[in-house]
């Protein structure tokens, strides 16, 4: 159920980037839109995540290929700490197909992937799995969810490029956290 609940936040915020982008507006106004929902910039997120948990939230170090005009986080506190999680977004406002999200989480509090969702499981160069998630959860985007110290990832990206991706420049990332 708590797979789920989360699944359909995701979707609403993707859906209303997704909309909300396509309109032409000004980097001030698009800011203010994103910022409207709890966003702000990247480095202050994770220092609320930080201070939080008391402990590191460490980045891939890489990104997909994409044009991206705008990167965005927000710590999401909650009541309690179980659906507690720390959002990382890259857009681009002109082009909404150019869009990446990280989803991370604590591993005692990771959300638990039914297997009828899990379209294939890989292994990654450390040795972990990664799950690759079927679209029944959220159509459109390829996701791609793995653990590394201590969390959980759950990274997504826009279908619309699949004329020039696949879900292997997630792998990729997976891959660039050593």
């Amino acid at each position: 159920m708590k797979f789920i609940q989360i699944s359909a936040c995701f979707f609403f915020i993707m859906l209303y980037v997704s909309t909300s982008r396509v309109a032409a507006y000004s980097n001030e106004d698009f800011q203010h839109e994103i910022r409207k929902l709890g966003y702000k910039e990247v480095q202050q997120a994770l220092a609320e995540s930080k201070a939080h948990y008391q402990r590191d939230v460490q980045l891939p170090l890489q990104i997909p290929s994409l044009a991206f005009s705008h990167s965005f986080g927000r710590f999401n506190n909650l009541e309690g700490e179980l659906n507690d999680s720390l959002d990382v977004e890259y857009v681009n406002k002109d082009f909404p197909q150019n869009h990446y999200k990280m989803d991370i989480r604590p591993l005692k509090y990771k959300l638990s992937v039914p297997k009828e969702t899990i379209d294939k499981t890989i292994v990654l160069e450390n040795g972990k799995t990664a799950q690759i998630l079927n679209s029944k959860i959220i159509s459109g985007f390829y996701i791609l969810i793995f653990e590394h110290r201590g969390w959980q990832y759950m990274l997504s990206m826009d279908k619309e490029n699949a004329n020039q991706l696949t879900v292997s420049p997630l792998i990729d990332i997976a891959n660039s956290m050593k």
